[in-house]
């Protein structure tokens, strides 16, 4: 019986990161050539994460 619990546990963590990852990939393409404002440079971690972000969202 515990392997069949933990299967459906298995089952809903991929449906859990299934619909993190669809989310995802509709939000990222909507942030391409955005500019983040001080407030949200500082919530993703400064200028470090802002221009990782920024290689990221913008292609070159």
């Amino acid at each position: 019986m515990r392997d069949i619990e933990r299967g459906m546990e298995f089952l809903d963590l991929v449906t859990a990161f299934h619909s993190f990852v669809a989310a995802v990939g509709r939000i990222v393409p909507s942030l391409r050539n955005h500019t983040f404002s001080d407030g949200e440079r500082t919530i993703v971690g400064g200028d470090r994460a802002a221009g990782e972000m920024g290689g990221v969202l913008r292609p070159e």
